[in-house]
């Protein structure tokens, strides 16, 4: 659903925007003696066609330095050229979210 949202905002900026922005989150996974991991999680943009729409993405796993519980999965935009960072609701209504370059 991140991932939704994600490109679904940065695909409505101009083409020099979208490799300036990340999706992360922090999830959790059960490995085999049945304990609990938490992974964070980047997607950003990596490259856009020549029509300037998303083309090549990369997701990165990696073992969360975070080992505390969370509520949610603390789901977020990150502007990585300014440092920016704008929280996501994943229950917000489909259709009705708005998002502008920060």
């Amino acid at each position: 659903m991140l991932e939704y949202e994600f490109f679904k905002r940065v695909d409505s900026l101009l083409p020099e925007q979208k490799q300036g922005y990340a999706a992360t989150c922090r999830i959790r996974m059960r490995d085999a003696r049945g304990e609990y991991l938490y992974i964070d999680n980047s997607t950003q943009v990596i490259r856009t066609s020549p029509e300037g729409k998303i083309w090549l993405i990369l997701c990165c796993y990696t073992l969360s330095t975070r080992r505390e519980p969370a509520a949610d999965i603390d789901a977020a935009i990150v502007n990585r050229l300014t440092g920016g960072i704008r929280n996501i609701s994943l229950g917000e209504r489909r259709g009705t979210c708005s998002f502008t370059a920060f």
